[in-house]
């Protein structure tokens, strides 16, 4: 005779449950949950395109709508520039650096 345990919330795996209980788990307990790691290939695994895409494009848009990270995207923009097209475009550096010193 058989006895069928239930799985515990950590024996869990992304392919044992539908794509909503996994974007919920991936919501409350974020990408690094057990359930998503595959130890047999040591990668994290969505299940679905569909999860993978959410979670990037929200990891995207949470990256392009912070505000250091457009200062330094500028930042390098404006330094290659610098380098390539005129030097006029440096100026932008000095702009950072009255930023940084308040008596000035």
């Amino acid at each position: 005779m058989e006895i069928r345990r239930s799985l515990t919330f950590s024996e869990l795996k992304v392919h044992d449950l539908d794509i909503t209980t996994n974007r919920i788990i991936l919501q409350v307990e974020g990408p690094f949950s057990t359930v998503f790691w595959d130890e047999r290939t040591k990668k994290r695994e969505f299940g679905s395109m569909a999860l993978a895409f959410e979670y990037y494009w929200i990891s995207l848009s949470f990256l392009i709508s912070n505000g250091e990270f457009i200062f330094f995207v500028i930042y390098y923009v404006f330094s290659v520039q610098g380098l390539i097209q005129s030097p006029v475009f440096y100026s932008f550096h000095l702009l950072d650096v009255i930023n940084r010193f308040p008596a000035l």
